[in-house]
């Protein structure tokens, strides 16, 4: 397996550390100007489909370890207090919690939204890539708001 190939063009200096997820993170001073991200990898995907879990319960936030809830928090690149919230509940409110929730909003967002980076702005609000049915890197964070607003 080929190592990661991070680099930039310009070349400039990458400070490299460990976030608290253990994700590889770099930071660094762009100059005024382009500067283009460049990687390369090599994903190993096993092919196994996803666990099938139909007796799935939903816990309440009170159940859950106190070190789970650092991933509950909100995220910068998901509105939290969006449109989102309003609409999660009304299409998802009344289907039964737990794995019957969960599986209802993966049928939504795999039968409503389209991965199209050609039809992406560079920035868009999270509210209006799901309105128009576009998604970017954003449709797990769509996903994730959509079962914590529901």
């Amino acid at each position: 397996m080929l190592p990661e190939n991070f680099r930039t063009q310009p070349e400039l200096p990458v400070e490299v550390y460990w976030d608290k997820f253990d994700n590889l993170c770099g930071r660094l001073s762009a100059p005024a100007g382009d500067v283009r991200f460049l990687n390369e990898a090599v994903i190993r995907d096993p092919g196994e489909l996803d666990d099938y879990a139909p007796e799935a319960v939903q816990r309440d936030v009170q159940e859950l370890p106190v070190e789970t809830l650092l991933f509950l928090l909100p995220s910068r690149y998901c509105e939290v207090d969006s449109e989102l919230a309003d609409f999660a509940w009304k299409r998802f409110g009344t289907t039964a919690a737990g794995w019957p929730r969960v599986q209802a909003i993966c049928d939504f967002v795999h039968g409503h939204l389209r991965f199209d980076y050609q039809q992406l702005a560079p920035i868009a609000p999270l509210w209006r890539l799901f309105a128009s049915g576009l998604a970017s890197a954003v449709i797990l964070c769509i996903w994730l708001l959509l079962c914590a607003a529901a």
